[in-house]
């Protein structure tokens, strides 16, 4: 939440004069994420997530992981019919979600899928006690987190989504 909060609210003036502005929690917050330690020493021991963020990480993969594997399917689904392209354009129609009940469209961008590999990556990359700790740690905080990986893996480079198997 910080990285489009960040950049996308509170850099610009604008919606930093609009938005946020007023709102003295966010910018409490915003401040204290600016000073958040950067070495591994000075995060919470043994790797533990505060219980703060089991709700938001709950909320997040029940809301956002459907809108994205659809958004994965509707790629492939791309990829299928347009078998020689190398590069992908940055939206390919419509998909369909629901955020807490209610109900819109919004652009498939297959950049989203890039970004999901990317939370697959090192999950992927762990050695299978720790992979199955964090789906057994994700099962029992009820967090709706399914490890589907896509079937053509995308890579973005000079700007661009390039299939990572034309590369």
């Amino acid at each position: 939440m910080y990285g489009p909060l960040h950049a996308h609210l509170a850099l610009d003036p604008y919606p930093k004069e609009h938005l946020i502005k007023s709102r003295k929690n966010v910018i409490a917050w915003l401040e204290r994420m600016d000073k958040t330690p950067q070495k591994i020493g000075d995060w919470l021991p043994n790797d533990d997530i505060p219980a703060t963020l089991i709700p938001i990480l709950h909320s997040q993969c029940q809301d956002q992981l459907p809108c994205i594997h659809q958004l994965m399917d509707k790629t492939r689904d791309w990829i299928n019919k347009h078998s020689a392209e190398i590069t992908l354009p940055r939206f390919i129609g419509k998909v369909d979600y629901q955020i807490n009940g209610a109900e819109g469209k919004r652009l498939c961008t297959p950049y989203t899928q890039w970004m999901y590999e990317r939370v697959l990556a090192p999950i992927h990359a762990a050695v299978e006690p720790q992979r199955a700790e964090l789906i057994q740690w994700l099962s029992q905080q009820n967090i709706p987190f399914k490890l589907i990986q896509p079937k053509d893996s995308l890579v973005f480079q000079q700007s661009r989504l390039w299939r990572k198997a034309k590369l």
